[in-house]
Parts: C-alpha cells; structure tokens; sequence
C-alpha cells in the first residue's frame, strides 16, 4: 500500500489534471498501489496502465511525468526485440541508449530507438 502523502497527491494530480469518473481514478489508484520500490514491483509499464484503468495512454504518460515531478516514479526506457519480442534491459537516461543492439535470444540486430518504450521505477515503498 502506497503511502497516505503519495495516495493523497496521486488524488489530487487524478482530481485536477484529469476528467475520468471516480471509479476510472480508483482504478489507477488501486493499481499504482500494488506498485513499490521493491525489485520484483517497481516496474510500471505505462500500457498495463491503460488496459487496467482505461485510461488514454496520453494521459497515463502525463500522470506517470507528474509522478516523476513529484518524485515517486523516475523514468527508464526499456529495449525489446522487435522479432521475438525478448526485453533487452534497461537503462536510465535517453543518452545511454546504443544506437543499435544485437538479441541475445534470436540473434537479430535491432535499431534502439524503434524497439524502446519508456517506462517507469516506483521509488515508493509499501506501507
């Protein structure tokens, strides 16, 4: 469970910069709840966002910025195989990426920035 000072500010960021109804607000909530700074929860891929809340992917970005701004989540991106589909790692910043890298299942070179999404590291704890 996410912290009273986090879930208090993810309502108000929900409630002031969003229009979706009440439950659709619950819904993120419940969900970014189940998140934690912890290795195996810290991961929040902004399209399990959307299909689990119904949210715009627009805004689920703009709502997981503000977490950033805020300091509960800092951004990654994540390089996938664009052939098998095998994540690739991680990295923090956008100039740590390599232009192009090899698949270290299917053997593919894949360019970077065609097979990365940007995702997102709770840095909350449960509580």
């Amino acid at each position: 469970m996410m912290s009273c000072d986090i879930l208090m500010r993810l309502g108000e960021i929900l409630n002031n910069d969003f229009s979706y109804s009440p439950e659709i607000n619950a819904k993120v909530i419940n969900l970014l709840s189940m998140y934690s700074s912890k290795p195996s929860k810290c991961w929040i891929y902004p399209g399990t966002v959307k299909r689990n809340t119904g949210m715009d992917i627009i805004d689920v970005y703009k709502l997981l910025s503000e977490l950033e701004q805020c300091g509960f989540v800092e951004s990654w991106y994540e390089m996938c195989c664009g052939h098998c589909q095998r994540m690739m790692g991680q990295v923090r910043r956008f100039n740590e990426l390599p232009e192009t890298f090899e698949c270290e299942n299917c053997g593919e070179t894949m360019q970077t920035l065609e097979n990365t999404i940007k995702i997102y590291k709770a840095l909350y704890d449960e509580r």
